[in-house]
């Protein structure tokens, strides 16, 4: 029986003392070649430590080759000297000099698709976050439908009327995860042949998604309450054989 001194006290835990009396046993060659080892019961009895820290130095052994296992006859001690040598890889972090200051914030931030946490309303999204777990904890365990949910359909129709002017049907919304996304499904129901009146400038990411699909863009200039309608009447006309089928809000 193997019999090894093991400190509960010692900062590493008992099953990496273990595995290491066996792993040097197993390379000094007092444990050869096909011995078998304790069983993880007698073993975990005879040491006075629990079957899980004999499991888990046995495993870890068996994963660095130093030992194998037969089903139903137990583990015995593999021939290490005819593998090949292992070699442990380190990775090492190197301190840099420093070349710039700890404050690395930009003095002015262009990017897009960003909110101000300054006017974000933190405690009313929290108060309603709150209500939403507590009295619809049923509903929130259900599958959503596809084209998102009915009670939020509404609330966007309400906002388009209430503060674009817009008359929306919320059977005509559809939820999707991202903008990428939804312009998928866009050019899917209104075919690759369409040709798509683009805002100039825009959001950059929707010029390459039309450009992925090799579908026609046509450039429309910005003015101040909008997009060029002039611009938008004269590409309808050079572009005869489609038609502009929908629009798309951005509020960024």
């Amino acid at each position: 029986m193997l019999t090894y001194t093991l400190d509960a006290q010692a900062k590493i835990p008992l099953y990496e003392q273990l595995y290491r009396a066996i792993k040097t046993d197993i390379t000094k060659g007092v444990l050869r070649s096909q011995d078998k080892l304790p069983s993880k019961r007698s073993l975990a009895k005879h040491l006075g430590v629990s079957i899980v820290t004999v499991e888990t130095s046995y495993q870890q052994l068996k994963a660095e080759g130093y030992i194998y296992s037969q089903a139903k006859k137990g583990f015995f001690v593999a021939d290490i000297k005819s593998q090949r040598p292992m070699v442990r890889k380190t990775a090492r972090l190197v301190s840099l000099p420093k070349t710039r200051s700890d404050d690395t914030s930009p003095s002015l931030n262009l990017s897009n698709n960003q909110t101000n946490p300054e006017t974000f309303p933190f405690a009313t999204w929290s108060k309603l976050l709150r209500q939403v777990l507590n009295n619809h904890q049923t509903e929130l365990m259900q599958a959503s439908p596809s084209q998102g949910l009915w009670e939020l359909r509404q609330a966007i129709a309400q906002h388009l009327n209430d503060y674009r002017g817009m008359v929306v049907d919320p059977r005509q919304i559809v939820i999707g995860a991202g903008t990428e996304y939804l312009y998928t499904l866009l050019i899917q129901l209104l075919g690759l042949d369409k040709t798509v009146a683009v805002e100039e400038p825009s959001y950059p990411k929707i010029t390459k998604i039309y450009r992925q699909f090799n579908m026609t863009q046509v450039p429309i200039a910005m003015e101040k309450d909008g997009l060029s309608v002039a611009q938008l009447q004269k590409g309808l006309h050079q572009h005869p054989r489609t038609r502009i089928r929908a629009a798309l809000y951005h509020d960024y």
